[in-house]
C-alpha cells in the first residue's frame, strides 16, 4: 500500500506512545546518570581521600578508577544516541491530495469468505497504519482495490516489478517510490503523492510459489 501521514490526527495519535513522547529525555539519560556517576565518585574520592598523603588505599583507587570508566562509558552512550535521534517525518494530509477519488471494489461478493477477509484486511490496515491505498493481486490479475487512486486512472495491472515478485516470492519495500524507475508500473493507477510502496508476495501455503501480491 502507499505509506504517507493522515495529518493532524496522526501526528496526535503519535503522541499517546510514552516512548515516542519522550524519546529526547530518554536518549538523554544515559548521559545525566553518567553525569551523576562521575559527580558522586569524585565526592566520595574527595570525602575519602587521606590529605595527609601517608597512607594510599589502592582498593579505593581501584574502585574510582572502575566507577569513573563507567561513568564515561555511560556519558559517551548518551551522546550516541542522541546523534541518531531520527528525522521526525513530514506528515501530509492525504484528503488535500487532489486527482483522486476513494475507491472499493473487488471481484468477490460481500458476503463470501474471501470479501469478508479481504475488507477486514483493508480495515485492519487502514485503520493502525499509514496506508491509504491497497491492491490485492492474484493469478495475475487485480482482485480488489481498496483505498486513494487517481480519478479516470488506468485499472491495476501486473508489471515487471510484481512478476518479479510472483518468481522470486520475496517481498519489496520501495521506501522512495519516485527514485525507482518501477514506479512508472504503478503511479499510471496510484496516486501521484505515493512516497512508499511495500510489495508482498502471496501464496496458498508455505513454501509453495507465489501466486499473487499484496501492494
Amino acid at each position: 500500500g502507499i505509506l504517507s501521514g493522515e495529518g493532524a490526527g496522526a501526528a496526535a495519535a503519535a503522541t499517546a506512545d510514552p516512548v515516542a513522547r519522550y524519546d529526547a529525555e530518554i536518549r538523554a539519560a544515559p548521559s545525566w546518570v553518567g553525569i551523576l556517576a562521575l559527580c558522586a565518585a569524585a565526592a566520595n574520592r574527595v570525602a575519602s581521600y587521606d590529605w595527609s598523603g601517608v597512607v594510599s588505599d589502592t582498593g579505593q583507587t581501584r574502585a574510582d578508577l572502575v566507577c569513573t570508566v563507567l561513568g564515561v562509558t555511560l556519558l559517551a552512550q548518551g551522546f550516541i544516541w542522541l546523534s541518531e535521534t531520527p528525522v521526525k517525518p513530514d506528515l501530509v494530509d492525504a484528503s488535500e491530495w487532489e486527482g483522486v477519488e476513494d475507491t472499493f471494489r473487488m471481484v468477490y461478493s460481500s458476503d463470501s469468505a474471501a470479501g469478508k477477509e479481504l475488507q477486514w484486511m483493508w480495515n485492519t490496515i487502514s485503520a493502525c497504519t499509514r496506508a491509504v491505498s491497497m491492491v490485492v493481486f492474484w493469478s495475475g490479475r487485480c482482485k480488489m482495490q481498496a483505498g486513494l487512486f487517481q480519478s479516470g486512472g488506468v485499472a491495476p495491472f501486473v508489471g515487471p516489478l510484481l512478476e518479479e515478485t510472483f518468481q522470486s516470492g520475496k517481498g519489496r519495500y520501495l521506501a522512495q517510490l519516485k527514485s525507482y524507475p518501477a514506479k512508472e508500473q504503478f503511479l499510471d493507477y496510484l496516486p501521484t503523492e505515493t512516497r512508499g510502496l511495500l510489495i508482498v508476495p502471496l501464496c496458498r501455503g508455505r513454501g509453495a510459489q507465489a501466486e499473487g501480491a499484496l501492494v
